[in-house]
Parts: C-alpha cells; sequence; structure tokens
C-alpha cells in the first residue's frame, strides 16, 4: 500500500526495512525484488500489490499521475517484479475502474484485485465470520454491487484490448470463508482470492 499508507513513504514512521525516516518507492522496488526467485521462462510472475485510487483524486485525474504509475510499472518490470493493482472505486465503480485499469492493460498488467478486506465493512460486531448470518447484510447487498461495478469495469477495458485478465478478492480475516460464500451465491464475477 506504498501509495496510500504512510508508514511505506518518507516520513517519521518506522517501515519493513527497519529504515527509521521510511524507503522510497526504487528502494521498496529493490526489497521486493530481493525475495524474487529468478526470472526464468517456467518462473510465475513476482506480484507487487499496489493500491490504486480510481475515484476523482487517482491515478487517472491527471497526466502526472497517470504518468507516475506507468513509471511505477515500468520500473517494477525492470527488476522482473509484476504490479498487482488493488483497484479502489471511484463514484461510478464501472466506468472508474474501466479507465483505471484500461491504464494497467497498457501496461501489459492482466491481473487485478478489487476492494481490499471490505468483509470486515459487514462484519457484525464480535461474530466470526464463518458463517453468513455474522455479516450485516445490508452492507453486504452495498459491497456486492460496487464490486460488482469494478469487476464489470476491468473486464470491459480488458475486452476493449482485446485481452483477457484475472480480477481476484480478498478478505481481511483467515476465518471470514462466509464472506466468499456470500460473493459466490450471489455471482460475482471473479476469478481468485487473494
Amino acid at each position: 500500500h506504498h501509495f496510500t499508507q504512510p508508514n511505506y513513504s518518507r516520513g517519521p514512521t518506522w517501515v519493513a526495512s527497519g529504515a527509521s525516516s521510511g524507503i522510497s518507492v526504487e528502494q521498496q522496488l529493490d526489497e521486493a525484488a530481493a525475495l524474487a526467485p529468478a526470472a526464468d521462462a517456467s518462473s510465475v510472475p513476482f506480484y507487487y500489490r499496489h493500491d490504486v485510487s480510481c475515484g476523482p483524486v487517482g491515478i487517472t485525474s491527471s497526466a502526472a499521475k497517470a504518468a507516475a504509475t506507468r513509471a511505477f510499472v515500468r520500473a517494477a518490470a525492470a527488476r522482473n517484479l509484476t504490479v498487482l493493482p488493488i483497484l479502489f472505486p471511484g463514484a461510478d465503480a464501472a466506468a472508474s475502474t474501466t479507465a483505471c485499469a484500461k491504464l494497467f492493460i497498457d501496461e501489459g498488467i492482466r491481473v487485478f484485485e478489487i476492494g481490499q478486506e471490505w468483509d470486515n465493512e459487514a462484519l457484525l460486531p464480535g461474530r466470526g465470520g464463518d458463517k453468513i448470518a455474522d455479516y450485516n447484510q445490508t452492507v453486504y447487498q452495498h459491497l456486492l454491487i460496487t464490486l460488482s461495478g469494478m469487476s464489470k469495469g476491468v473486464r470491459a477495458a480488458a475486452a476493449a484490448a482485446g485481452t483477457k485478465v484475472q480480477v481476484g478478492v480478498n478478505n481481511g480475516g483467515w476465518l471470514h470463508y462466509a464472506w466468499f460464500e456470500m460473493l459466490l451465491r450471489d455471482q460475482l464475477d471473479f476469478d481468485f482470492v487473494g
């Protein structure tokens, strides 16, 4: 989450590397690349997850932000890393996500996550997340509509580019498997669990 959480950026906060003043994006990429296995023709991509705002201040809101995002994707690729965008929607989930996804697809990215641990938004206080009854269904329905719009947006960008993509969802707790049961029951169009 290096663009949205201060502990990954230059600042007064401790970061995983132990640097007391934060580390630059280039240093983060170097550290991630050092963890990656040697790349060869048979290896699977080594992903670096990356928050992406698709809203009014997101990566497509200015030429400078779009250029910085492209530079980040290219810098990762130069280190044999594949950026895995975690998309956060704008007001119109489908339209804003389409524009964001197009930028990444143009850079060769084919795998996306939509939302980030949104099961926690619908989880009722004190519940474990392993039962559908553990979730506020009104909140869940709002999240489902947004996730559905985001999935459609990513797939629309891929279709316009004549390519295929994979769309993933994730959760915020190892026991929250009822979240996925609900998404499957309601036929959210996703390919993997991140």
